[in-house]
């Protein structure tokens, strides 16, 4: 559905792509994206960017490659914008970016403010790191990551977040960093190898929920305030920590 709105929204307003053509095995990709960014799994060996934003502000994209780096980098300051004009900033400005199935990618995106949608079931990641600013920002491993993720870095300010089913991402060692926001984490997925994970925050609402089956540990640092019982079980899948200023954590099994 949201694609098809996106899609839809691109006939009207007049969308502009860029598609390449892999050649190697592995790439590098660096994205710095406003607005509405949608990421999705695409073809096997194409990496495509399209894009609706406003003709006037088109000069501050930067699309290039250099060798197996490719960036997709709207430079411009939004800091002296006011939470109603960065609200409809992001309502003018739409990027759909779909990434190649058979690539091994180490993905570097950075955003905000942001409505963010990413979909990395299927893909071939092998590091990741994700930084957003004001917004919020949906991220999901519908179907297991192919390979093993060797590292995994979400950073938000005062974004609200999403995260599901982040078995299925591979991980080996991951560091989750919030600030003011919300975070909610459905700890679903495959879990094919054991990982540790590291989730900081300052003042946050922090919501994990679990299948009843799932074997891990949790460790509180700080003044977290922990909704389940403590949790020491023999050969988790894996191992969360959690460091709070001020958090409250709540938990649900399905």
């Amino acid at each position: 559905m949201l694609l098809t709105l996106f899609l839809f929204i691109g006939i009207l307003s007049g969308t502009n792509s860029k598609e390449y053509k892999i050649k190697g095995e592995g790439i590098n990709l660096l994205m710095n994206l406003p607005g509405e960014v949608k990421v999705i799994p695409g073809d096997t060996k194409i990496l495509r960017i399209s894009y609706v934003i406003p003709d006037s502000l088109k000069r501050f994209l930067k699309i290039k490659r250099i060798k197996n780096l490719y960036e997709f980098d709207f430079d411009i300051d939004f800091g002296e914008l006011k939470i109603k004009e960065l609200k409809e900033f992001v309502k003018n400005f739409n990027f759909l970016v779909e990434l190649p199935l058979d690539v091994s990618l180490n993905i570097d995106f950075t955003g905000g403010p942001i409505d963010g949608d990413f979909e990395f079931g299927g893909l071939t990641i092998r590091k990741m790191a994700i930084s957003a600013g004001a917004g919020k920002l949906y991220i999901s491993f519908d179907s297991p990551n192919r390979i093993s993720m060797t590292k995994l870095e979400l950073e938000a300010g005062a974004a609200s977040i999403k995260i599901h089913k982040l078995g299925n991402s591979n991980l080996i060692k991951g560091k989750i960093s919030t600030g003011v926001s919300s975070i909610h984490i459905d700890l679903g997925g495959q879990w094919k190898q054991k990982a540790e994970i590291s989730l900081e925050s300052a003042v946050a609402n922090i919501q994990l929920s679990a299948p009843k089956d799932l074997k891990f540990n949790v460790k509180k640092e700080g003044f977290v305030t922990l909704g389940m019982k403590k949790r020491n079980v023999e050969n988790p899948k894996f191992t969360l920590t959690i460091n709070s200023v001020l958090g409250l954590v709540g938990f649900e099994e399905y």
